[in-house]
């Protein structure tokens, strides 16, 4: 009786423990996303050596070089260099940042496109990702406000009850005479019937059933006290690119200027966006393939947070990129894509972002 007690209790506890796996999955994640080595820049003499070193012995100050494709080593400061960094694993964004020098870089991302030198200030437990890890196991360790109150009453019930159970021994062995073995069973018998197992079984099993199940369904919920604060939810809120929309963008709208027609552009930004390698620059060439005709440009140069120029076949210099390319030429800042055609702004260009399947339908069943 004692044996399944104090198994049931046990059982209890394996049930607990099972449930906040997917989030210990999760922390071990974030951690794969630190890098382990980093390239360190020093100068002797009039040499410059740069060598392999593990991350944990990088210092502030230090001059590290991260090159295309890698990930950054620590967060510090970009001096040298220009490159597309992916955040997503902060942000969310799945549209790579530009880092131009004096801009801070985040330990953990990585560079898509380009490389770059950086001076480290921040190390170690200090990096963002460091404190981001910490913070996940914080939330772990957390109990629900009813495994508190459970914890309290036990604090004083299970004491009461010990000597309860040994008082009812002593009155059965003592006071009535009774023989030893079954004045013991007596006492177990008030342990048995006293033990709280359903309330030491019931709110793990609920934990465990509510975060598996939205595990299942790609939510990850970090311990039993976030999942019971659901029921106080009134707003919820979403990051739009990758979770409501693909992060896929199409052309929503071409303004023409003079007399360029919405064809020639749509053939200007194919065959020009083809040479980039910036994620919106794919996407508008992936939507229009197979819509336009084929064209020949040559020069065809990439300026990485400016745009792409080219020459066609009639010598005509033809620009696309942001309104950067075109701030002398106009003061309207609203749009994604300007095109210029001999240094005259000739179109205007406005991309919106596809909406996953369900999005509606799904934003419509929480608001019931």
């Amino acid at each position: 009786t004692a044996a399944t007690i104090i198994t049931l209790v046990l059982l209890g506890n394996v049930l607990e423990h099972r449930s906040v796996k997917q989030t210990t999955s999760s922390i071990q994640e974030l951690s794969k996303l630190q890098e382990t080595k980093a390239r360190k820049v020093e100068i002797r003499g009039s040499l410059e050596h740069i060598s392999e070193i593990d991350v944990k012995e990088v210092l502030v100050g230090n001059i590290l070089q991260v090159n295309n494709g890698d990930k950054i080593p620590v967060d510090g400061e970009l001096i040298t260099g220009n490159a597309s960094v992916d955040e997503s694993m902060i942000s969310g964004e799945s549209i790579p940042v530009e880092k131009k020098i004096g801009d801070k870089l985040v330990g953990g991302t990585i560079v898509v496109n380009g490389s770059l030198r950086m001076k480290a200030e921040s190390v170690g437990k200090d990096t963002v990702l460091s404190k981001i890890i910490d913070l996940v196991k914080g939330a772990q360790s957390t109990k629900p406000e009813i495994q508190k109150l459970g914890d309290k009453v036990s604090a004083v019930f299970v004491p009461v009850v010990l000597v309860i159970a040994l008082l009812t021994f002593l009155l059965a062995y003592y006071g009535f005479h009774i023989e030893g073995s079954k004045a013991l069973m007596n006492s177990i018998a008030v342990l048995v019937i006293s033990c709280p197992c359903a309330m030491g079984l019931a709110t793990p099993t609920a934990v465990m059933v509510g975060i598996g199940r939205a595990a299942k369904n790609g939510i990850l919920i970090k311990g039993g006290s976030t999942l019971e604060q659901f029921a106080n939810i009134k707003t919820i809120v979403f990051d739009k690119t990758g979770t409501l929309t693909t992060g896929e963008f199409k052309i929503k709208k071409i303004e023409c200027i003079g007399e360029t027609d919405e064809k020639s552009v749509k053939e200007i930004l194919y065959h020009l966006e083809q040479h980039s390698s910036h994620p919106i620059a794919k996407s508008i060439a992936e939507s229009l393939k197979g819509t336009v005709s084929s064209n020949q440009f040559s020069d065809i140069h990439e300026e990485k947070g400016l745009g792409i120029t080219a020459k066609d076949t009639k010598g005509d210099l033809w620009k696309i990129g942001s309104w950067k390319i075109a701030s002398a030429l106009t003061q309207d800042d609203t749009h994604n894509i300007y095109v210029v055609k001999n240094n005259s702004l000739v179109a205007t260009v406005d991309l919106e972002d596809t909406l996953k399947a369900n999005v509606k339908e799904t934003i419509a069943a929480l608001k019931l």
